[in-house]
């Protein structure tokens, strides 16, 4: 096996006036926040204190109600309980993702490897219907709060004391649109709510804020909802973004995304046999010379989007039929240069809106919604004069 020089010698490790301590935001104004409710929470400002934005976490504790012996969280990511986030900065919206509970459960079916910790799975409750049945009914849970690269997610510190406030609000789902009963019965609350985190102290990196601006690129995402009801579709998505890299679809019956007592109905699809071919207009052109018209031609376009696919033990075969989901990658940059250049399609100079077109085999036999997420570069920096954070789309 070869080993590098620096393994052989060995290394000695720098001195660094990087510390970093645990913090934990408690949500008091509430013992218990029932199931569609809303709450917010703010992070604390301590003075030269930088929040750690890789480490936010939320911590609760959740209660089934409800008759059903064989009720359980419809869903392999427990974070499926937040329907919209909201991050402010004052009165600065930073973040707004609705429709965040398909959003998250579909982030965690392709980030789940088979080499994941086992008790970080029970934590967030990512394991099978028949192992979340068996949980208590009143069980602690950790996940993350945010989808991979936003603002409370990604790889960057805030410097706090230098901000006006920063909050987190949250929206929760109705049990229909996450719990499984079979009884139709159930219901849920969160108690001792409550977000983890890290705060950092470092001279130097404070010394840094003073003579340079704070700005960096994170994630943004935004959802758009379409309904099909006939052979030929045109999913239609208005944006205005300098750079929009992604959009991912998911289409799903209609009739399913509610039922208390329907299972899979997160990520459960409209089967891909379905569908004979896609392709994407943009300005009124192409984006695609020739049509996407092959279940293995639309994983390749998803596995380029998203990398991490390759090690998924969610999406199999499955694929073809119960977990079929639409991808576009529009970013130009090579993919390993895809973190660091932002080369997305530039949708505020476009004349008219992007639109996916779906030729389906037949018409469908029940109304089919499309949830289709844009995934855009935006980039967050502080204003000066107000010291508050600000986004530029």
């Amino acid at each position: 096996m070869p080993v590098s020089i620096q393994e052989l010698v060995g290394f000695a490790k720098t001195s660094s006036d990087l510390e970093s301590r645990p913090m934990r935001i408690r949500y008091n104004e509430s013992q218990i926040i029932q199931s569609g409710q809303y709450f917010r929470l703010t992070f604390p400002r301590v003075a030269d204190d930088l929040l750690d934005l890789r480490s936010i976490k939320m911590r609760f504790t959740l209660n089934l109600l409800g008759a059903g012996a064989d009720m359980a969280v419809d869903a392999s990511s427990i974070s499926c309980l937040v329907n919209r986030l909201r991050c402010l900065s004052g009165s600065q919206v930073l973040m707004d993702i609705s429709e965040a509970s398909t959003l998250l459960q579909l982030e965690r079916n392709v980030e789940t490897a088979t080499h994941d910790n086992r008790y970080v799975r029970y934590l967030e409750g990512s394991e099978n219907l028949a192992t979340r049945q068996a949980y208590p009914r009143s069980r602690e849970y950790v996940c993350d709060i945010a989808p991979i690269g936003s603002l409370l997610n990604c790889d960057a510190v805030l410097p706090l004391s230098k901000l006006s406030s920063l909050h987190l609000e949250v929206w929760l789902e109705t049990p229909q649109r996450v719990l499984f009963s079979p009884d139709g019965s159930g219901d849920y609350s969160l108690s001792g709510v409550e977000l983890l985190c890290n705060y950092i102290r470092s001279p130097s990196i404070s010394a840094y804020f003073v003579s340079n601006q704070l700005s960096f690129h994170i994630r943004d995402y935004s959802h758009r909802l379409n309904i099909i009801q006939s052979s030929q579709a045109l999913c239609r998505f208005s944006s205005a973004h300098t750079s929009l890299n992604k959009i991912v679809t998911l289409l799903r019956p209609q009739s399913q995304v509610s039922g208390i007592t329907t299972s899979g109905k997160l990520d459960t699809t409209y089967s891909g046999v379905n569908i004979s071919s896609y392709n994407l207009h943009v300005n009124n052109s192409l984006y695609y010379e020739e049509a996407v018209d092959s279940n293995e031609q639309s994983f390749t376009h998803f596995l380029s989007s998203f990398p991490q696919l390759a090690t998924s033990e969610h999406f199999d075969t499955g694929y073809n039929t119960t977990k079929h989901l639409i991808c576009v990658d529009m970013s130009a940059a090579p993919p390993a240069f895809q973190a660091e250049i932002s080369s997305g399609k530039k949708t505020s100079s476009l004349n008219s809106d992007i639109v996916l077109k779906l030729d389906l085999t037949a018409t469908p036999a029940e109304t089919i919604r499309a949830d289709s997420y844009l995934m855009s570069d935006a980039l967050v920096y502080l204003d000066g004069q107000k010291g508050d954070l600000k986004i530029k789309y």
